[in-house]
C-alpha cells in the first residue's frame, strides 16, 4: 500500500436510498492499513456549480507529543486563526493516568505540532474538557472545567483567551460554580460575544456512580460581551417538562441569536440511573432551542423525533451530536448518530427557515452494516458541507476504526467519503466504563471530534488507538489535512 491509488467516485445519493474484549484484540490487528488512505478522489456533485473537485487527504499525525505510554487522550477540539490559517490549536482531555487537559499548537498547517503548558487556574490541579472558538479578530478562548473531590466532579468553569495563536494565555477567570456538566463555546460571527452553554446539576443530583438521581436538570446558556469578564444571567435552553436532556452543543446566527442542539434521553431511567436490566427500548429526541441569553426566552423545535440509540454511555459524558451554520445562505445543519437500521450511521438533516422545521434526514455515510459515529459537521465558505466521523466499514467484526471525511456540494443531499487514517485502530482500546451492572465491551474513546473547513483546506482531529493496547489503554489525538482542488 506504499503508493497511492487515484480512485474516481461519483457521489452516493444517499438520500434517495431506503434505508471483544481485550483478549479478542489480534496480532498486528491496529497495524492494519486501510485501502485508499492518501490517495486522491473526484467528487462529483449534482450541484452543477460545484463542478469537478479533487480531494486529497494528506498524512495523518499525532498531535500529542507527550510520551507516557498510558496517557488516554480524546474529545478534541481544533481552532484555526482567521489572520493566519497556517495556525492551529487542538484541546482535548485527558482520562488516564489522571484526569487533566492538554493544549497542542502548529503554526504550518499541521505538519509539525507542540505540547504547550494548560493555563491550570492557581491552586487547581485537575482541568478538564476545554473548548475553543477564536474570533475574527484574532483572539482564542478556551473554555474549561476544574475537577474536585475523589468522584472527579465539576468544580468550577473558567475561560480565558491567547492573543499569540495558543502559546500564552490570560489568568482564567471564574465564571460559574460546581456541577456544571458538558461546557461548550461559541462565539457570535458578527461580533467577539461569547455564549456558553452547559448541563446544570446538583450536589444531590451526582451522589450515585456514573449516573445521576434527580431528573429534571436544565441546559443553560450564559452571553459575555467583554471578552468573558462577565456573563449574563444563566437562561434555561431546555423546556422544564424534559426530565432527561444533554450534549448541547451552541451555534451563533448574524444576528447574534443563540442555537442549542441537544439530546432529550426521554424515558431512559437505565442510562440516566444507571440501572441494571434489560436497557431502554424506546427513542431520543433531537432538540434545537433559540433564543438570546438575558434578552428573550428560548424557543424549541424538533429536528429528529426518533433517534434510536445504539450504544450504551457514560450520562455525564454522552457523544455530542453536531450543529454548523451557512451564514452565506442561511442554512442550518444537525447531524448526530443513529441506530434506526440496526448498526449506528451517521445522519444529517438540514433547515432553511432558521430551524423551526427541518427537511428529511439523509444518511451521511454508505449503507454498510457496521457502525459510524460521532458524526462532527463544518461549512467551508461557498458552501460545501464536511463531517468527519469515525467508521468500521473496512472491519467485517465491526471493532476496528478509521477516520473518514465526506463532503456534500449540494446541500447535504449527497456525499463522498475518504479515509483518514492510514491504519485501523482498537475501539476496545482505552478506558473502559462500568455501566447497568457490566463493563462496557467497547472503550470510552471520547464525546467528539475536530474539523474546520475552508475554502480549499479542511483540517481534523479525532481520538486514535493505534499506539495503545488492551493493557495500556493509550490513547492519542490523531490530526490529518484534506485538501480541495477544483479541475
Amino acid at each position: 500500500m506504499g503508493s497511492a491509488r487515484r480512485l474516481l467516485h461519483r457521489t452516493q445519493g444517499l438520500a434517495r436510498r431506503p434505508h471483544s474484549r481485550w483478549a479478542l484484540l489480534l496480532v498486528g490487528a491496529v497495524g492494519l492499513i486501510v485501502a485508499g488512505v492518501g490517495a486522491a478522489l473526484i467528487l462529483r456533485s449534482e450541484d452543477p456549480n460545484s463542478d469537478r473537485v479533487t480531494v486529497t487527504a494528506g498524512r495523518d499525525r499525532p498531535v500529542n507529543q507527550d510520551r507516557v505510554s498510558v496517557a488516554a487522550h480524546n474529545s478534541p477540539t481544533i481552532a484555526q486563526s482567521p489572520t493566519d490559517t497556517r495556525r492551529l490549536v487542538v484541546a482535548d482531555k485527558v482520562d488516564r493516568p489522571r484526569f487533566t487537559a492538554s493544549l497542542h499548537v502548529s503554526n504550518d498547517g499541521g505538519r509539525s505540532w507542540a505540547d504547550v503548558a494548560f493555563p491550570t487556574p492557581r491552586g487547581e490541579d485537575r482541568p478538564y474538557a476545554p473548548d475553543l472558538a477564536w474570533s475574527a479578530d484574532g483572539t482564542l478562548f478556551m473554555a474549561f472545567v476544574t475537577l474536585f473531590g475523589r468522584g472527579n466532579s465539576p468544580g468550577a468553569v473558567w475561560t480565558t483567551s491567547s492573543r499569540d495563536g495558543g502559546r500564552s494565555w490570560a489568568r482564567p477567570r471564574r465564571v460559574l460554580g460546581r456541577y456544571a456538566f458538558q461546557v461548550r463555546l461559541a462565539l457570535d460571527p458578527g461580533g467577539n460575544a461569547l455564549y456558553m452553554t452547559w448541563l446544570q446539576a446538583t450536589e444531590d443530583a451526582i451522589s450515585c456512580v456514573n449516573c445521576f438521581a434527580a431528573t429534571g436538570l436544565p441546559i443553560l446558556a450564559s452571553r459575555s460581551s467583554d471578552g468573558g469578564a462577565s456573563w449574563t444571567k444563566p437562561a434555561r435552553v431546555s423546556a422544564p417538562d424534559r426530565e432527561r436532556v444533554g450534549a448541547p452543543v451552541p451555534a451563533v446566527a448574524r444576528t447574534g441569536e443563540l442555537y442549542v442542539l441537544y439530546y432529550d434521553f426521554k424515558d431512559d431511567v437505565f442510562l440516566w440511573h444507571n440501572l441494571q436490566g434489560a436497557g431502554y427500548l424506546g427513542d431520543y429526541e433531537l432538540v434545537l432551542s433559540r433564543g438570546r441569553p438575558g434578552t428573550d426566552a428560548f424557543r424549541e423545535a424538533t429536528v429528529e423525533p426518533r433517534v434510536v440509540p445504539g450504544a450504551s454511555f457514560l450520562v455525564y459524558l454522552p457523544e455530542f451530536p453536531s450543529l454548523a451554520f451557512d451564514h452565506d445562505r442561511g442554512t442550518l445543519y444537525a447531524a448526530w448518530a443513529d441506530s434506526r437500521s440496526g448498526s449506528r450511521d451517521a445522519y444529517l438533516r438540514r433547515s432553511n427557515d432558521g430551524g423551526r422545521s427541518w427537511l428529511e434526514a439523509t444518511r451521511i455515510n454508505p449503507s454498510v452494516e457496521r457502525d459510524q459515529y460521532l458524526p462532527r459537521l463544518s461549512v467551508a465558505p461557498g458552501g460545501r458541507v464536511d463531517a468527519a466521523y469515525l467508521d468500521r466499514r473496512d472491519d467485517p467484526g465491526n471493532r476496528l476504526t478509521a477516520a473518514y471525511l465526506a463532503a456534500s456540494y449540494d446541500a447535504g443531499r449527497s456525499w463522498s467519503s475518504i479515509a483518514l487514517s492510514r491504519r485501523l485502530f482498537d475501539s476496545t482500546v482505552g478506558p473502559h466504563t462500568f455501566l447497568r451492572g457490566r463493563l462496557q465491551r467497547e472503550a470510552d474513546q471520547g464525546t467528539r471530534l475536530g474539523l474546520v473547513s475552508g475554502r480549499t483546506a479542511s483540517y481534523a482531529a479525532w481520538t486514535d488507538a493505534r499506539r495503545g493496547n488492551p493493557t495500556s489503554g493509550k490513547l492519542d489525538i490523531l490530526f490529518a489535512p484534506i485538501s480541495f482542488e477544483r479541475r
